[in-house]
């Protein structure tokens, strides 16, 4: 038997039965294993389907003559084999599609290859990062090489399938994990050696070696398992009916030009409110006798333009919500529609930084009720008499229209100001700051060309960007929040909000700024709910 390319699953520790990890849907038929074998397993092979392409219907209409019977056939078997009271499924075929999706351990491949491939040979790393959406990736090279080639940032990206070279050469030359691990193979006739896969990925699986490399991997693990999903869902449904405010948000699940927007309603008919709230779901939902996860996941979002009458967008609500959890002592984020689970001393990292970044010593007005971004930066460039406004006064640079800050000091504040809307707000703003302050620091000619904007608002202020000699030391970059709520913005920001501003922070402090954070207090009318809060999601 030559060398074979192997694909191998492991089953939860709850299956015990070989039928019991089998789509029900799916007629299959059992072979009994050797007994001479000495291996406790089975044999299932699906009954293979043989169809007519789809493409054979359009060849015919051309040929002049009848075109012989082809048939797609589709092969689907898998080798079942139970090892120190695990169960390990190799499919052939299209074996993997016989396999009941919550029977599988969705980190197997992923560990297995961690602990097994040499760090120095790897070959092609698919991640997810998180930010205000989840953005994919995959990223190849001609040939072997470290994890830092690949870009990887060990904050906010995870691990979604790892290709490289293995240290045990009995994994041939390449090795792959996913869910499931992929290999090649030499069993040398011997069909006994199924065991001795099973040992070894087994081994591979449960041990801790990966982190000597790979220690980022355990912040952010996307929740694939179908069970536990089902379980954190129905904690977000437990939450809803009880109406447990402090730990749910809903906000828009994308970026959204916040100026073009009128409001928004649960349905398309609905009642407009003025913006998206938790309270103002549960309000909605009261006219409900019954209420579970089949009928939240119908409802929906609709945005509306400043005159009420266009619809902008619809979403799911489900992709708007995001709730934090703890679940069996482990912590659980659910924002745009997907699960995370949060490595705990890794969230509570996040955390001390976040609460540790100093506040400003600035003082600014407060925002009125209904005053927006533009117009409060505007009034205080007018109001404050140390400070000029530039928000909108994009620079021009490199085919890029970059804002250098939204107000300006006369002791070299770069204040970059947003209101509390959701997390894809927030994360402009930290974008925002990181983007324009990086480009003063590092490039005469951005500013040159923030210098000769500057001077178009006031000439006094020009003196404060030195076009030579600028040193980030002597500057303030403050991300300030308008917010109405009593509680600290730590306390306030959503698990992946902590994360970017974070990161942002520490991108700007490597290259000497000072950073601050800082509160802008939203007036509340008296007259208005209190709890009609602005609230921000992940």
């Amino acid at each position: 038997m030559a060398r074979l390319s192997i694909t191998s699953y492991l089953i939860k520790e709850e299956y015990y039965e070989f039928r019991d990890v089998i789509r029900e849907d799916i007629e299959v038929e059992y072979y009994q294993l050797n007994e001479e074998l000495n291996l406790n397993g089975i044999i299932v092979v699906g009954y293979t389907s043989k169809n007519s392409p789809q493409w054979l219907q359009l060849l015919q209409s051309g040929s002049n003559s009848d075109l012989p019977e082809l048939l797609n056939s589709s092969s689907r078997a898998i080798l079942f084999v139970r090892s120190n009271d695990r169960i390990f499924a190799f499919p052939f075929g299209f074996g993997r599609y016989l396999l009941k999706d919550e029977a599988i351990v969705k980190d197997f491949g992923i560990k297995v290859v961690l602990n097994s491939v040499d760090p120095q040979k790897l070959r092609s790393i698919d991640t997810a990062t998180i930010s205000e959406m989840t953005i994919h990736s995959r990223t190849q090279t001609s040939r072997t090489t470290n994890v830092n080639t690949f870009g990887i940032d060990v904050v906010k990206d995870f691990l979604k399938s790892v290709t490289g070279e293995p240290t045990n050469e009995d994994f041939g030359t390449i090795i792959t994990g996913r869910e499931s691990v992929q290999f090649s193979y030499d069993f040398e006739d011997d069909f006994r050696k199924f065991g001795v896969i099973c040992t070894i990925l087994k081994e591979k699986y449960n041990s801790d070696s990966y982190r000597e490399n790979f220690s980022w991997v355990d912040n952010l693990q996307i929740v694939n398992d179908s069970v536990l999903k089902r379980e954190l869902d129905q904690k977000l449904i437990d939450n809803i009916n009880v109406r447990e405010e402090n730990k749910l948000h809903i906000a828009p699940p994308e970026i959204i030009d916040w100026n073009d927007i009128g409001g928004f309603s649960f349905t398309e008919h609905g009642n407009k409110i003025n913006d998206l709230s938790i309270e103002e779901y549960f309000d909605y939902i009261t006219k409900f006798d019954e209420f579970d996860l089949e009928k939240f996941k119908c409802h929906s979002v609709y945005t509306w333009d400043n005159s009420n009458d266009n619809r902008v967008a619809k979403w799911k609500l489900y992709d708007c919500v995001v709730f934090e959890t703890v679940y069996e002592d482990e912590i659980y984020v659910l924002t745009v529609g997907i699960w995370f689970k949060i490595n705990h001393d890794f969230a509570t990292s996040v955390e001390e930084y976040v609460r540790n970044i100093p506040t400003s010593s600035i003082d600014l007005p407060p925002c009125k009720q209904e005053e927006k971004e533009g117009e409060y930066n505007l009034r205080v460039g007018q109001e404050v008499t140390n400070m000029i406004t530039l928000d909108t006064k994009n620079v021009m640079y490199q085919g890029s229209k970059i804002e250098i800050c939204d107000l300006m000091s006369n002791e070299k504040h770069l204040i970059h100001v947003k209101p509390w809307k959701s997390s894809s707000t927030l994360s402009h703003l930290f974008s925002q700051g990181r983007v324009s302050s990086e480009s003063l620091f590092q490039d005469v000619d951005f500013r040159k060309a923030s210098r000769e904007k500057i001077s178009e608002i006031n000439e006094g202020y020009v003196e404060y960007i030195s076009e030579d000699h600028y040193d980030p030391s002597e500057i303030e970059v403050v991300y300030a929040i308008i917010d109405s709520s009593d509680r600290e913005l730590h306390e306030r920001l959503p698990f992946f909000s902590k994360l970017n501003m974070m990161q942002s922070v520490k991108h700007l402090r490597n290259i000497r700024y000072h950073v601050t954070q800082l509160k802008i207090r939203r007036e509340i009318d008296n007259n208005v709910d209190a709890n009609n809060e602005e609230v921000a999601v992940g």
